[in-house]
């Protein structure tokens, strides 16, 4: 076993890359990693089903204060795991890039959005007080269970990869529907003016 020297404590790269391990790389099933990722997900499940059942006015009533610590330890445990992912994912990306066009990478890649999402909507509402909204911004957390299930992750990434096809179809589609409804906006518009050019003939001969 390998000692780490005193006075580099956060600074050590081997504890860097163990703790990388840790978060995306350990399948052992009694390994550290692995009750690592059974505790986030215990913490998913256990934050969703509280905003969910919060969402019930005499639940909310009777446990609104254990719903709530639940949800500010749930912004606890998802901020300290996106801040660990993003120190350790520094020299660990396909491209090998500086360690913050690294950090950047993964900020803004899909998991990374989604693990900024899981927890950063629901702690500016519990700054700002509005408890109301927090049964729909807590199942955001839910979408962190696509970083744990390899089938999710595998049509994450064929999405992905696939992106520029998709965005193709979705503008092709945005402009077939636009041009279909200024269709029927202008056949029903000269149908209703040909219905009521009758009408005013008929109160014009009666006056």
């Amino acid at each position: 076993m390998r000692l780490v020297p005193r006075g580099r404590g956060l600074r050590d790269p081997n504890l860097r890359d163990r703790l990388y391990e840790l978060l995306e790389h350990d399948p052992l099933a009694y390994a550290v990693g692995s009750r690592f990722i059974q505790i986030i997900i215990g913490v998913i499940v256990l934050n969703v089903a509280a905003m969910i059942l919060a969402s019930v006015p005499e639940f909310d009533a009777q446990f609104g204060t254990l719903f709530s610590a639940i949800t500010i330890l749930a912004v606890i445990v998802f901020a300290l795991e996106y801040a660990a992912r993003m120190w350790t994912v520094a020299g660990h990306t396909p491209s090998r890039g500086s360690p913050l066009s690294d950090r950047l990478g993964y900020a803004f890649s899909a998991l990374g959005i989604i693990d900024l999402m899981s927890f950063l909507p629901a702690a500016v509402v519990l700054v700002t007080g509005r408890h109301a909204t927090l049964a729909a911004l807590g199942v955001l957390s839910f979408f962190k269970l696509i970083r744990y299930s390899p089938a999710m992750r595998s049509l994450l990434a064929a999405v992905h990869a696939e992106r520029r096809a998709l965005i193709g179809c979705i503008v092709i589609l945005t402009g077939a529907v636009l041009t279909f409804a200024s269709l029927l906006y202008a056949i029903e518009r000269d149908v209703r003016r040909t219905s009521s050019a009758p009408s005013r003939r008929r109160c014009g001969g009666r006056s």
